[in-house]
């Protein structure tokens, strides 16, 4: 994987305008690791559907419970026509697709594409996928659009549901590669994947996330870039799921195996490329299930059951009301005016911005030289810090100056290696 010289890294734990906080909801009635899950909103509520997966007998069940968050109950709706493990999900308007995976393990993948039309509480088939296929991710795309990429394999494939029609897309790695058990999700037009690893159990497994920016014009034309890699410790089995102005994630394995179980929960914003460290899920887990609702101002994760050293009866609830925006500074502090260098490790800059507009970055020396220079590096209301990795400067004193819109503020920086 390709190492980045240069990257903005955005996390903090205190967030002073926004409420962000987790809380318990009611017990899952079936334990299930590895379900098939997706979140729902419907004007002032929100749901969990939850299809099949491995309950703790270790049989995976044809059955689809529904948490409703205004009245905290959990209830069984129509299951699916047969159980199944690996597969991928996403939803259109108030129809939840359910893509590949298994009916056995040991098992073959299968093709079928399943709908479940939330209103009428009824399962009906969709055209089959392209291939066999299991352990893949998938995100929805406006109103009729869905977007898979995983599965052991490298490509990317575009399901169109007015034509009920698959077709391929950019893929996202070259051919030849593989990737799975990654988290998935979408903020607007740009998809994000992270992490993931090329095989069940492998020992390769990775930190990169990849974006991928929609064409506006052509769907299936879609820019692939690396970004910022994961500041985490976890690498596979983890959940991703859109959120209000960017994608959350948490739980999951830092070693590609059911043996280690994951609390970190972190928010990305792929428009901005920045990272942020939200409040850990109070129970870690690996093979989890999650959604994501949107009610008014407020975002809520849902997550259920999963496994840790055992399978897991909780249900966790993290709320978002308010802006991730700002963290760190106190309204104050914030400014380019008050930007800070940091001393650890690798030499670091930290500012925070309450308005948007372009920020640069000079590195000058005692001779007035610019010896470096990032132009854009953040263009949204925000705390950043920067790591100055890649410099290959001398030792000795250096000229940081900060400049956004017109108003610059230069400090002083000692570079000792």
């Amino acid at each position: 994987m390709k190492k980045l010289l240069f990257y903005i890294v955005f996390f903090s734990l205190a967030i002073p305008n926004a409420i962000a906080q987790w809380s318990a909801g009611a017990d899952i009635p079936e334990r299930i690791r590895a379900g098939q899950t997706i979140g729902y909103s419907s004007g002032s509520d929100g749901y969990l559907f939850m299809v099949s997966g491995r309950n703790q007998d270790g049989i995976i069940t044809p059955i689809t419970q529904r948490y409703q968050l205004s009245t905290d109950t959990w209830t069984n709706v129509a299951p699916p026509p047969t159980q199944l493990l690996g597969g991928s999900i996403a939803i259109l308007k108030d129809t939840i697709y359910t893509i590949g995976g298994l009916l056995t393990t040991p098992g073959n993948a299968i093709r079928k594409v399943r709908k479940y039309n939330i209103a009428s509480d009824t399962w009906t088939d969709a055209a089959d996928f392209p291939r066999t296929i299991v352990d893949a991710r998938a995100v929805s795309y406006q109103d009729s659009l869905i977007y898979v990429v995983g599965g052991y394999q490298h490509k990317t494939y575009l399901y169109n549901s007015t034509y009920n029609r698959w077709r391929e897309a950019t893929p996202m790695l070259p051919p030849g590669s593989s990737i799975s058990w990654g988290g998935f999700a979408i903020h607007g037009n740009k998809m994000v994947y992270m992490c993931g690893s090329d095989g069940f159990m492998s020992t390769n497994y990775w930190n990169t996330v990849w974006v991928g920016t929609i064409d506006a014009n052509d769907r299936s034309l879609i820019t692939w870039e690396e970004k910022t890699p994961f500041p985490g410790q976890t690498r596979t089995f983890f959940e991703a799921q859109t959120w209000r102005d960017g994608v959350i994630m948490t739980g999951g394995s830092t070693d590609n195996t059911f043996e280690t179980f994951s609390d970190e929960t972190y928010f990305y914003n792929p428009d901005t490329d920045f990272w942020r460290q939200l409040p850990s899920k109070p129970t870690a887990w690996v093979t989890g299930n999650s959604g994501s609702v949107f009610i008014g101002d407020t975002s809520k994760l849902i997550c259920a059951s999963g496994f840790q050293t055992d399978y897991l009866f909780e249900t966790e609830i993290f709320l978002q009301e308010g802006s991730l925006s700002i963290g760190e500074y106190s309204t104050n502090e914030c400014g380019i005016q008050n930007f800070k260098i940091l001393n650890d490790s690798i030499q670091k800059v930290n500012f925070c911005i309450l308005e948007d507009g372009n920020v640069d970055v000079m590195i000058i020396d005692n001779n007035g030289r610019i010896v470096s220079k990032y132009e854009s590096i953040a263009n949204v209301a925000g705390n950043y810090t920067i790591p100055l990795e890649g410099l290959n400067i001398t030792n000795g004193m250096y000229f940081c100056t900060v400049s956004q819109n017109g108003n610059s503020k230069t400090k002083k920086m000692l570079v000792s290696n």
